[in-house]
Formats: C-alpha cells, structure tokens, sequence
C-alpha cells in the first residue's frame, strides 16, 4: 500500500505482494484543478521510501511537487 503525500490521489495500488503500477491523478494544490489522465510509477517503492515528481498546473502555472509514501 502506498500514501499520497503530496500533490496527487491514487487510484490504484500495487498488489498484495508489493509488485505492480501505482497510478495517482495530479491534482494542483494552489488551485485544485485535477488534470486528466492518470500518472503512473512502476519502480520499486518499498516500505519507508518516497517516489518524488512534479508538474506545472496547465490551468494556473503553479509548480507542484509530488510525493508518494511507500507502506
């Protein structure tokens, strides 16, 4: 299981044994508009670490980090 910390929602988790594709939607936290489409992070995200990205908010400009807690 996996924790949005920062910027995003996620959709879908990897599976019981820890393998898999974590999809999350962007979500701008300056405006929050939720961009359409899924982002997705197929590396591994073992317990403790955090998967880091970010994008620019195509509705207000803003930078927007995101991070995802790994469980």
């Amino acid at each position: 299981m996996s924790i949005a910390i920062k910027g995003c929602q996620i959709t879908r988790d990897k599976d019981a044994s820890g393998h898999g594709t974590i999809h999350y939607k962007k979500i701008c936290s300056a405006c929050g508009y939720v961009l359409p489409g899924e982002g997705q992070h197929s590396g591994p995200l073992s317990r403790g670490n955090t998967f880091r990205t970010f994008f620019k908010c195509p509705k207000c400009g803003n930078k927007q980090d995101i991070e995802i807690l790994g469980e």
